[in-house]
This record gives structure tokens, sequence and C-alpha cells, in this order.
């Protein structure tokens, strides 16, 4: 179940794609790039790492009472985030976008509702299949709506709008959920600050990733004309549609990990051996095929418009299997173990030298250098953790 409607959450919306390229345009469908990767950035801000961090606690958790506490802290811990991100995104978003106060109301709406969804709730009890369920219909009701709606270059705000109704519906049902659910207690600001802090690692290192997942259309527009930004945004929202099949296995693995970390620590590793060696060919396998038939997917889902994005998948592709080894060295390995510091040290490096090759790059070479940067960020990320594994091994050993 959970496989299934992830896919149906993750394939839904891609087939927008080519509508979108096609109605808007490279000049129109820029912003709504632009204020989408803003948007997602910002609710792994507003998140506070509490996806992972809260997940893991309540896999662990050892009674219904601290269960029920870990909830009530961390939603607590959300809402004093709530107003601060929520006047950031709109300062930031009224800089980029200007023209379109429309955009910005979808922006931050959807950044406020999908920021505090209580998914990692389901996902560390593993019981997600209603909750599974509701995530995924909150993207592909959207994502259907958008054909109805999107008729003209004007109707780009109307992305970001439906997004926004989609995610607001999704989280009110899950939070009422839970409180039908659990008595959950009253809990002191000092205890969800202290939820705060015992998630700023996680957080840290959720952020830094956004710097080169999420972030990287805003910074292309801040050097490149909107066609360069649609360019590279069109490769990357393929791309990165591939790398988000990886998400169903993290939501199920992470918390068996977790238990098995403290139960069965030799059996996790030798786990941890296998899900690595079958997701990283398998990532191999699916970035070949896509690099071999990129101009046929380029022209399928953007069009005639965009015949430079196939240059730009072809360098993007190299991601598919960088974020899958980091993906598993990092979520399945370094936080069960409760190596946070060690995850974090990673991302930051590699938001680092994504921003320090943009910077060098993106000037001259536009959206092939934000391509390149991506890539220099990836392996100096998958680098660190794999060689910080094999260490790990040897000394087990």
């Amino acid at each position: 179940m959970l496989f299934s409607a992830h896919a149906v959450g993750v394939v839904v919306p891609l087939l927008t794609l080519p509508w979108l390229a096609r109605v808007l345009g490279p000049a129109a469908w820029a912003p709504v790039l632009i204020a989408q990767g803003l948007a997602n950035w910002a609710t792994l801000v507003l998140e506070f790492g509490f996806d992972l961090a809260g997940a893991r606690d309540v896999a662990q958790a050892e009674s219904e009472e601290a269960l029920a506490r870990t909830a009530a802290a961390i939603q607590r811990a959300r809402l004093l985030l709530t107003p601060i991100v929520s006047l950031c995104v709109v300062g930031v978003t009224a800089f980029i976008v200007p023209d379109d106060p429309r955009l910005i109301v979808g922006t931050v709406t959807f950044v406020v509702a999908r920021g505090l969804s209580p998914y990692w709730f389901y996902q560390g009890k593993q019981k997600v299949r209603t909750a599974a369920l509701l995530d995924a219909l909150s993207k592909v009701v959207p994502a259907a709506a958008v054909f109805a709606v999107v008729r003209t270059p004007d109707d780009g705000w109307w992305v970001l709008a439906l997004q926004a109704m989609g995610a607001a519906v999704s989280t009110g049902l899950l939070t009422w959920r839970i409180h039908g659910e659990h008595a959950l207690p009253s809990v002191t600001t000092q205890e969800a600050i202290s939820a705060l802090r015992g998630a700023v690692p996680l957080f840290a290192a959720r952020a830094a990733a956004g710097l080169y997942l999420q972030a990287n259309t805003t910074i292309l527009s801040l050097f490149a004309p909107p066609v360069a930004v649609a360019t590279y945004g069109g490769a990357e929202r393929i791309v990165r549609s591939s790398i988000n099949f990886l998400t169903p296995l993290t939501q199920a693995l992470f918390p068996r990990m977790s238990r098995l970390v403290r139960t069965m620590p030799h059996e996790a590793h030798r786990e941890l051996r296998r899900i690595l060696l079958i997701l990283v060919t398998l990532a191999v396998l699916g970035a070949a095929a896509m690099a071999a038939l990129g101009p046929v997917v380029v022209a399928l889902l953007l069009g005639p418009s965009y015949t430079e994005s196939v240059a730009v998948l072809r360098v993007l592709v190299l991601a598919i299997p960088l974020v899958t080894a980091s993906t598993v060295l990092g979520i399945y390995w370094a936080l069960p173990w409760r190596r946070e510091g060690l995850f974090l040290w990673s991302i930051v490096l590699g938001g680092a030298v994504n921003i320090a090759v943009a910077l060098w790059l993106v000037p001259s070479s536009q959206a092939m250098g934000m391509a390149t940067a991506v890539i220099a960020a990836e392996c100096s990320v998958a680098f660190v953790l794999a060689t910080a594994f094999a260490r790990d091994r040897q000394g087990a050993r």
C-alpha cells in the first residue's frame, strides 16, 4: 500500500509537466518553478528535521505515554516556528516574484500546510496505510485539477494554490486522527523548545541539503534569465521525480532499522549492506537508461521549447545513484546509530560545495553550471558517508 500510494503521488504530478511546460511556456513557468523550489526548502525548515527525528523517537518510544508526549511536544514546537517561517517566506517570495501576490499567498499557505503534517508520527509507528493514502490524494487531486484551471500563461499561480489546498486537507485530517487515537498531553513551551534542540542536528542537515535539492532554482534565478531557469528546472524536476521513488523505502525501512539497531545490531549491518548493493545497482541502471533516452524523455515531458534541457538532464542523472547511496548510508546507517554529527557534516559540506561551484559556474554556464554544482555536491556527500561507513566496518571486525 505504501509503495503504491507513493508511486501514484509521484507519477501523477509528473504528468502535469508536459501541460505546464507547454501552456505556461518557459517565461511564465520559471516563476512557478522558483516558488515551488522555495516552498519545498521552507517546508524543510518548518519540519525542522522532525520527519526523521520524530519518526525515530516514536519508533523507539518505550511506552504509550512517551509516544503521546513526543507527539505533543513536536506539534507545539512546529507551531512555534510557523509565524517565523511564514514571514520569511512572504518576504523572500515577494522579492523574487513581486508581480504576482497570488503566487506569494499560495507559496506560504503550501509551506504551512505541508510543514505541519504529522505524517512522521504514523511513519514511526509503521502504520502508514491511511496516512500514505491521504498523502497521495493530497498530490493527485491538485495535479488533476491543474488540467482544468491552468489554461493560459497567467494561470501559473493556481499550481501553488492547488497544492496548498491538498496539503491543508491532508494535514487537517491526519492531525484530527492523531487526537482521536491518542490523548495528547499539554506540554510547556520549554518542552517544545527542548524538542527543537534535540532535532537541531537533523534540521541543520535537512536545511543544508535543501541548498542543492530544493533551492537551486531560486539560486539560479539570481544569475540567469527565466529561460535558463526553466531549462534547468524542467530537467531537474524529471530527475527528482525519479529519486523520489526512494521515499517509500525511507519511510518503511527507517523505523525498522532504528529498532534493529537496538535489538540486533549485527543483523542491522547485514541488512544495510544488502540494501546498499541492490538499490545502488538499480539506480545506476536507471540513470543509464534515462541518459540514453534523454531526447525522448525531454520531448515527451517538456516539449520542443526545451531541447537544451537534454544536456542538463544527462548531467543530473548522475545524481540518481549518488543520492541513492547517500540516502542508504545517511538515513539507514548514520541516523539509526545516532551519528547525526557525521550526517550533518556531510550535508553541510555538500551545501557549501553546491554554492561554491554554483557561484563559480552559473554566471557563465547558467543551467549547465547549476547541474554541475549539484553533482559536485552529491559526490562530496556520498564520499564522506561511504568513507565513514567503510572505516566503521573495519573497526567492527
